[in-house]
């Protein structure tokens, strides 16, 4: 799997200056490695994540839930990338993998009810503009 993210235009000493945690630079240097190859370099990727973990401070301890279908792409979601999500930004992540009828019957539910049972919701190009 090949990620992208956004480039940012942070840096690791500006991060810290912004009061990072030794606990996020652990992660960080954890997920900089994992996030290899990439087209950006290892400077590039640690400064994105370093704009995660400083944007995400004010909501650490928070959860959210999120859901998909069960196919590879999201079950990689769910098992690498929520966890390096939780141990960067301090949120913890439950990201359900459900049937593709399960998760427009969720958020069918969701919508017609206003309860809310996923935080977001991962879905492929036949739910773009639900």
């Amino acid at each position: 799997m090949h990620i992208t993210p956004l480039l940012r235009v942070a840096t690791t000493a500006l991060a810290l200056a912004c009061g990072l945690h030794a606990a996020d630079e652990a992660a960080i240097d954890k997920w900089v490695a994992a996030f290899a190859p990439s087209a950006l370099d290892e400077a590039q990727r640690r400064a994105e994540l370093n704009w995660f973990a400083e944007a995400a401070a004010p909501y650490a301890g928070m959860e959210i839930r999120t859901c998909a279908e069960q196919i590879a792409t999201h079950t990689w979601e769910a098992e690498v990338l929520a966890q390096a999500f939780e141990e960067i930004a301090g949120i913890a992540v439950t990201h359900n993998i459900i049937g593709e009828g399960v998760v427009v019957e969720k958020l069918q539910n969701q919508l017609s009810t206003d309860q809310v049972l996923y935080h977001a919701y991962v879905n492929d190009a036949d739910l773009v503009g639900t």
